[in-house]
């Protein structure tokens, strides 16, 4: 009784210490439009050199049409182009790969010039601005990571702030990387007693269980 008295006590000592740096103010904005910009900038040179078309083919100079494009616009433009059917992938920062093995070099500057016009992503993710990952990192750190403790839950693989600052798409955090959180319902408890996933960030990804 008493060992189990002083571990409420405990919890009740680190939730009032640490909530008062979880949400110090507004939780930051989302991705100013030069962010964004440059992000697509990068994703686009990813998808260049997917192609395996440099330094074989001069690579087109292309106006991006807009800092918000999305699949149907790059698919009507590889209609235009006169491909009806095509494959994507995606790797975990972002690079599209077009296509298969036997997709030829004509195609796969056509699927260059259409993704440069309009570089959509394909992960499921919320691209946050870097102040929201700062702002988010803080919370996993400073609360979540230490509230799973509490109910004996290991987070495992923590990155670096510099590592999770490098990663626009977020796709770490404390809830997917525990070997105890290993269904709906875990995960649902866990949400519950440590807080979203997302904590107040206005994002439209919410506390899913999504892995």
């Amino acid at each position: 009784m008493i060992a189990r008295t002083a571990s409420i006590a405990l919890a009740a000592v680190v939730a009032v210490s640490l909530s008062a740096c979880v949400s110090p103010g507004l939780p930051p904005s989302g991705p100013s439009d030069q962010e964004r910009a440059a992000r697509l900038i990068e994703r686009v040179d990813r998808a260049w050199a997917n192609t395996g078309l440099d330094g074989t083919v001069s690579r087109p100079a292309i106006e991006l049409a807009s800092l918000t494009p999305n699949m149907g616009q790059f698919s009507e433009c590889l209609t235009t182009q006169g491909i009806e059917a095509w494959e994507m992938s995606e790797d975990a920062l972002g690079g599209v790969t077009f296509g298969g093995g036997s997709t030829s070099s004509t195609e796969q500057l056509a699927f260059f010039t259409c993704y440069a016009q309009h570089p959509f992503e394909l992960t499921m993710g919320a691209e946050l601005s870097l102040a929201q990952l700062d702002y988010l990192y803080d919370y996993y750190r400073s609360w979540v990571i230490p509230c799973l403790a509490l109910e004996s839950i290991t987070v495992s693989a923590v990155p670096s702030r510099a590592e999770f600052l490098g990663s626009p798409w977020q796709p770490w955090n404390p809830y997917g990387s525990s070997e105890q959180i290993r269904s709906e319902h875990d995960y649902n408890e866990a949400v519950r007693h440590c807080g979203r996933r997302f904590a107040d960030l206005d994002i439209w990804e919410d506390d899913r269980w999504s892995w």
